[in-house]
């Protein structure tokens, strides 16, 4: 069963993409934070979000679920507080680079692209797996070292889950 997910840094996240692209649909953003996660892993070993992807033949799906209203821009400011310069250049580079297409069109680019999305996707429902990304030891200490933050952090309710 979906949860729904507040997190303070998701729902920025959310408002940056709806602050910079028009139209934006729950799937499209879903497919964008997606896209920000795999390249934060593949770049520094850990991802922004830290929400947990599954694959669907439409594109990758959180198995959280967002209030759509974050959508509609802009209802607040996006914060950048708990945002690093480095997750700030790949959540634009990620809008640069694929903000412009549909949700349709987007699909249709990934389907091209070696994302674990689609080497995932043939087993729809299964659970993108970031660790296969992992492919040096510093990048695997930095997951390490990140998710062990993350949980700590959840443990001591600084973050719902």
């Amino acid at each position: 069963m979906d949860k729904t997910y507040t997190s303070p840094k998701v729902e920025n996240a959310i408002l940056y993409l709806a602050e910079r692209i028009q139209r934006l649909s729950m799937s499209k953003a879903t497919t964008l934070l997606y896209l920000a996660d795999e390249h934060a892993v593949r770049k520094t070993g850990a991802p922004i979000l830290w929400l947990s992807y599954r694959a669907d033949v439409n594109g990758p799906m959180t198995v959280e679920t967002f209030p759509t209203q974050l959508l509609r821009s802009p209802i607040k400011a996006f914060i950048d507080d708990e945002f690093s310069d480095c997750e700030i250049n790949i959540l634009q580079d990620i809008v640069d680079r694929y903000g412009q297409y549909t949700d349709k069109e987007l699909v249709e680019i990934l389907i091209g692209e070696d994302t674990l999305w689609n080497r995932t996707k043939k087993a729809p429902g299964a659970l993108i797996d970031f660790t296969q990304l992992l492919d040096t030891d510093y990048k695997r200490a930095v997951f390490e070292m990140a998710y062990e933050f993350q949980i700590s952090r959840i443990s001591l309710g600084d973050e719902e889950g």
